[in-house]
């Protein structure tokens, strides 16, 4: 969890760092070190934690992110093909190549992300046979000679996918295990408050090979078709309002200009995912924008199987309750058979699934005997979701 109530003294400044800063501005250090004294607090935020999205939320709303000449965050380490002889080198960025300064309510803050390797990893479950084809195909398209085989046919060299399904099945964790897998940094692409031009200044930025991450696109103002964005009636109430369109708002035309256009960059892995695949424009999702399409479904047996069996089989580094011996794999898969057979398929997400299992992982028979009251409380759930989403509030009329 995010430490945010924790406070840490400032780190001194290095003799190396000392000299190097005097040397260039005398005297720059006593001043960089007597600001970091004023500093009242750290606060560390994991990027785990939902209070990330809303500090990130936060910044991105602030007039001095507006002026930031990047809104792109760059996720993990890579290696790439630098040397001149086209084997690997690693490339290492600073962690303060991220860092800022603005102020707030007249008062100093730096704005730094900082990499640590926590040994956290994604585990996705799902269809084994569509997650080997996947990985196959990036496979092929990431070989070192695709890139003079596209160039020979002039096929533009960047491969598009769409990740669609219900929410809770693993879209974005398959994405981030895939770039890990390959060894590619992700950048997640926030569109709802950029303009086309800012759009295309950061495509231009980006590496050439790397994995380009759009979330939600039919929950971001981008799904809504070329017919809608002409609409005279709209355009003319909206003028009549004297309300411009917000800013950093793209229209498809704009959007789908920008992913096709000079800036897309050789070698790009375009990934986007989307709860709806209905509410999306087809020409969003068009063969050579998006050549693959992987329907992520709701959990079935065979999902719910190996759910089971991931959380109550003994792994390595677990820590066992002397009051609860554990159970071996034969009586897992045993139980895990049991529960898939009393869960209907399709209906819950493997999300869903895993949550009720790591609440009651202490036990694989408890689990078993409350998969159907757990199937029952749920249901009721989100039939009252269903409802509250389905309810519209009608504003009073005024005179």
């Amino acid at each position: 969890m995010a430490r945010l109530n924790n406070t840490t003294s400032p780190t001194p400044l290095s003799p190396t760092q000392v000299s190097v800063l005097d040397f260039f501005v005398p005297g720059s250090t006593s001043i960089l070190a007597a600001i970091e004294l004023l500093a009242a607090s750290t606060v560390h935020i994991q990027y785990s934690s939902e209070v990330y999205d809303m500090v990130g939320l936060w910044v991105a709303s602030q007039t001095f992110a507006h002026r930031a000449r990047s809104s792109l965050a760059r996720v993990g380490w890579r290696q790439a093909f630098d040397n001149k002889d086209g084997t690997e080198k690693p490339l290492h960025y600073s962690p303060w190549k991220g860092t800022f300064y603005f102020i707030y309510n007249k008062r100093l803050f730096w704005f730094r992300s900082v990499e640590k390797d926590l040994n956290f990893h994604h585990t996705v479950v799902m269809n084994e046979e569509v997650k080997a084809e996947l990985i196959r195909d990036i496979e092929g398209f990431l070989h070192h000679g695709a890139p003079a085989w596209h160039l020979s046919r002039g096929i533009p060299y960047r491969k598009g996918y769409l990740l669609y399904g219900p929410p809770g099945t693993g879209k974005s964790s398959l994405c981030l295990s895939l770039a890990g897998r390959f060894d590619l940094d992700v950048y997640i692409l926030n569109i709802s408050a950029i303009d086309s031009r800012s759009l295309s200044t950061l495509l231009v930025e980006l590496p050439s090979r790397c994995v380009l991450l759009l979330e939600d696109v039919d929950a971001v103002g981008i799904s809504q078709s070329r017919q809608g964005e002409t609409d005279i009636s709209k355009a003319k109430a909206d003028a009549a309002r004297n309300q411009p369109r917000s800013q950093g708002k793209l229209s498809l035309s704009e959007l789908l200009n920008a992913l096709d256009g000079v800036s897309s960059h050789e070698g790009r892995l375009l990934m986007m995912t989307t709860n709806h695949l209905d509410h999306l424009d087809r020409a969003l999702i068009r063969a050579g924008r998006v050549d693959k399409k992987i329907e992520l479904p709701n959990a079935d047996k065979d999902v719910m199987f190996r759910l089971f069996c991931m959380i109550f089989k003994q792994s390595e580094g677990d820590t066992l309750d002397p009051k609860r011996p554990a159970q071996d794999d034969e009586t897992v898969e045993r139980y895990a058979r049991e529960s898939a057979t009393k869960t209907p398929e399709w209906e819950f997400s493997p999300a869903e699934i895993q949550s009720f299992l790591v609440e009651h992982r202490g036990s694989a028979r408890v689990a078993v005997e409350k998969v159907q009251e757990w199937i029952e409380r749920t249901r009721v759930e989100k039939s009252k979701m269903a409802r509250a989403d389905s309810f519209v509030a009608v504003s009073p009329l005024t005179t």
